[in-house]
């Protein structure tokens, strides 16, 4: 018998070789965009409300144990590290166990910095001079007080006048540093099309 040939047929296509690999290509997509969507989360800083530490300054004059004495009392000098603005200065005297003991004393309070060291303006400004009046503890009134400070700005403090048995007598000073603006800028692509994420709210970059 005669082999008769038949028609050919052309090879029939899996179809759920399409569909793995369409699903294969969608996860792989997706894998990449959170991804990428994650790192670019971390290198942006998200707008936060910026934690503001007030910082103390200390003038402290001791006399070892001993009572104190203007003579005795040298100048102390503090060197502002940032911009700031003063919020409250107390003056206290006590003795060598920590209790308090009244006091008269006038503190010079005097800025300068380390390019104009030899001149100076008073702290205080056309206010009140630091002062204790028999009393072992001031909260001084700051009114007409210079309050802004800027980096490196230096305050020397030295005693004008002491009477009185204490062993030592301190100024404390609170500075708040000043708030800093902070820039924003959008994120852009190539075509200069501003960038997004996936819930459509906007790419920032915050410095």
């Amino acid at each position: 018998m005669a082999a008769t040939a038949g028609p050919s047929r052309s090879p029939v296509a899996d179809p759920s070789q399409d569909v793995a690999t369409t699903g294969s290509r969608a996860n792989i997509d997706g894998t990449l965009d959170s991804a990428f969507t994650l790192l670019l989360q971390k290198s942006l800083q998200a707008e936060q409300e910026q934690v503001v530490r007030p910082a103390n300054v200390i003038f402290p004059w001791t006399g070892g144990g001993q009572p104190l004495t203007q003579p005795t009392m040298d100048p102390i000098i503090a060197e502002i590290p940032f911009p700031c603005r003063l919020v409250w200065v107390h003056m206290w005297a006590g003795d060598a166990q920590g209790l308090p003991v009244p006091v008269s004393a006038t503190i010079e309070l005097q800025v300068t910095n380390i390019f104009a060291f030899g001149a100076s303006l008073p702290l205080y400004g056309t206010g009140v001079l630091p002062t204790m009046d028999n009393v072992f503890a001031a909260d001084l009134d700051l009114t007409d007080w210079n309050m802004n400070l800027a980096t490196g700005d230096t305050i020397i403090a030295y005693p004008l006048t002491f009477s009185g048995s204490a062993t030592w007598l301190s100024i404390t000073m609170q500075l708040r540093p000043s708030e800093q603006a902070i820039g924003v800028s959008d994120v852009v692509d190539n075509a200069g099309d501003n960038m997004t994420f996936n819930d459509g709210s906007p790419m920032e970059i915050r410095a």
